[in-house]
């Protein structure tokens, strides 16, 4: 016996919701789903699109590649409004979403685990698993560029069953790459992590162990302009995800302060926000992490 179902809305985390309640992973709006002995069964609609990314749906970083980018943005315009309504309050306003193109998100936070081979990707959805991406449509080139060369690097470095984790970000000075779980210790270590920083023209790496965060290559220091101000980043610094996310984010904040003499700005990190406007205001820029609030 099976019955079907039409997909009326996304749920917060993007799956397929019908009209009884039902939860479909991987459905869109006009989805029609069949629901059998075998789980359920995506007939698709004409809003359901065809992932760009050989990983979907096991890769754990993308869950919504099945929706263009107007339902996409509906969407996410839903989201903050559903959450806002919950806590009973009614937006005056609620500006268009502002989407980033592919292949522009210039940090990410991979693992790699050595069983055997090496697999260096994202969890899947849900679980400890990694996926080994040989195919990204979100990250950087310049990032993605790097997958394959740290896979050869790190099976090299791991021993059997170990783990690390690996956070990229791009810089306006170059990637400055962090390694947490590998050891420099030793000559032939430390040569074969500097010759790999050389290679890749690294602007920094850095590794992170049971004592913290050393800088073992630095040819020159990572650097992000913010607001016409050049800031030093810290390791595996907190940024938006995409240039034209932060963009679009700063002058939404820089119209909605108008002409304020004098800004508050709590949370400031590196000074996505602060620097931009201290450029017509007077700002107190506060942050409890201190790496963020030093650069």
């Amino acid at each position: 016996m099976s019955d079907s179902a039409e997909i009326i809305r996304l749920a917060a985390r993007g799956d397929g919701v019908t009209a009884d309640g039902r939860f479909v992973i991987g459905a869109a709006v006009g989805d029609l789903v069949h629901f059998g002995p075998d789980g359920p069964r995506i007939e698709p609609g004409p809003r359901h699109v065809t992932p760009p990314c050989r990983h979907v749906p096991d890769c754990g970083g993308c869950q919504l590649q099945h929706i263009g980018d107007e339902d996409y943005a509906d969407f996410v315009t839903d989201r903050i409004v559903r959450a806002l309504a919950h806590a009973g309050v009614t937006p005056g306003e609620v500006l268009p979403v502002a989407l980033s193109p592919p292949r522009t998100r210039r940090r990410a936070a991979l693992r790699a685990v050595r069983r055997g081979g090496l697999v260096l990707g994202f969890n899947a959805e849900g679980s400890h698993r990694i996926v080994d991406i040989v195919q990204c449509e979100v990250l950087n080139p310049a990032l993605f560029a790097l997958v394959a060369p740290l896979r050869a690097l790190l099976r090299s470095a791991l021993a059997e069953g170990q783990g690390a984790g690996v956070t990229l970000t791009d810089s306006d000075s170059g990637v400055d790459v962090l390694l947490a779980n590998v050891s420099a210790e030793g000559l032939d270590r430390i040569e074969r992590l500097s010759d790999f920083a050389g290679k890749h023209d690294l602007a920094r790496l850095s590794i992170e162990g049971a004592h913290g965060v050393e800088t073992l290559v630095e040819a020159r220091p990572p650097v992000l302009a913010m607001g016409g101000v050049s800031v030093a980043l810290p390791p595996a610094p907190f940024l938006q995800a995409t240039r034209e996310g932060e963009a679009a984010l700063v002058a939404a904040v820089g119209e909605a302060v108008g002409g304020a003499r004098h800004i508050a700005d709590l949370f400031c990190g590196l000074g996505t926000f602060a620097l931009p406007l201290s450029r017509s205001a007077r700002v107190l820029a506060a942050d409890a992490a201190g790496p963020a609030v030093a650069a």
